[in-house]
């Protein structure tokens, strides 16, 4: 069985090697392999067979799962797909998520204001701590992830809450948010898609926002990283990609560097 001979590595150095089902062969970053079970590590081409099981093996890699796995993903036309394989990998112990901090990220806490009972969506919502940072400051909170597992975690990690945690995709989001919200928060989702995908979910960003409303975008700002030595993802965002969140009715109210630069801050309004 695939992992059955690979010994317990300490955390700090767990990689995935993700074998998918889906097919007669399996993906390390988009390439086939097969697998070498009594070493425990992969061997490029050959076939796995179509009954294989999805299964994730820790392997002592120099790559993070996230990128082995949106490599893999994006060799097969998906942007999305592998956020919840990374969320079930890290459910077994097995992976790391390595945007969940176990507290709400820092700089939406600087900002939170008093909600009063207007609606919040949260992008990307994880394991909750953002959403519940801003239903607690009076949002009637809606946090959305397109990982099914990310979403049952949220909820059993907070089971009194009030926020509604759904499952749905930025790329194809429900009708019935269109202009339903009086604060957007996305901060550093849409930078794990590559830039080919970034119209479509911008537009669809920009279409939460009820008139009068906020949008929060914070993404890594591009301008000022080593893009020549840069890994991925996340793909960095330029300043001309957060400013096109104004579209529509949508006009940039401000866009600023945080983090020593390493970071947009914008806001928008309608």
């Amino acid at each position: 069985m695939l992992g059955s001979n690979v010994p317990d590595l300490d955390v700090e150095r767990r990689r995935a090697l993700i074998v998918e089902k889906g097919g007669d062969r399996a993906y390390w970053a988009g390439e086939p392999l097969h697998t070498d079970s009594g070493a425990g590590r992969a061997v490029k081409t050959g076939p796995v067979g179509s009954g294989a099981v999805a299964k994730v093996a820790i392997m002592t890699t120099p790559e993070p799962a996230d990128r082995v796995l949106a490599r893999a993903s994006l060799a097969e036309g998906d942007p999305t797909g592998w956020f919840d394989r990374l969320y079930t990998a890290a459910a077994r112990g097995e992976a790391e998520v390595p945007w969940t901090r176990g507290r709400p990220h820092p700089d939406l806490a600087a900002w939170a204001r008093p909600g009063e009972g207007r609606r919040a969506l949260v992008v990307g919502s994880a394991l909750g701590d953002d959403s519940e940072l801003l239903s607690a400051h009076g949002w009637a909170v809606t946090g959305f992830d397109v990982a099914p597992t990310a979403v049952a975690a949220a909820r059993d990690r907070f089971p009194r809450s009030t926020v509604d945690y759904v499952v749905a995709d930025l790329l194809n989001p429900p009708s019935a948010w269109h202009r339903a919200f009086d604060l957007v928060v996305e901060i550093m989702n849409i930078q794990a898609m590559p830039r080919d995908f970034r119209p479509a979910a911008l537009t669809s960003l920009a279409s939460f926002l009820a008139p009068g409303g906020t949008a929060i975008v914070s993404e890594v700002a591009e301008e000022n990283q080593d893009m020549a030595n840069w890994q991925s993802p996340p793909w960095p965002f330029s300043r001309s990609e957060v400013e096109s969140v104004a579209q529509d009715g949508v006009r940039l109210v401000g866009l600023d560097t945080v983090r020593d630069g390493a970071r947009y801050w914008a806001t928008f309004t309608r």
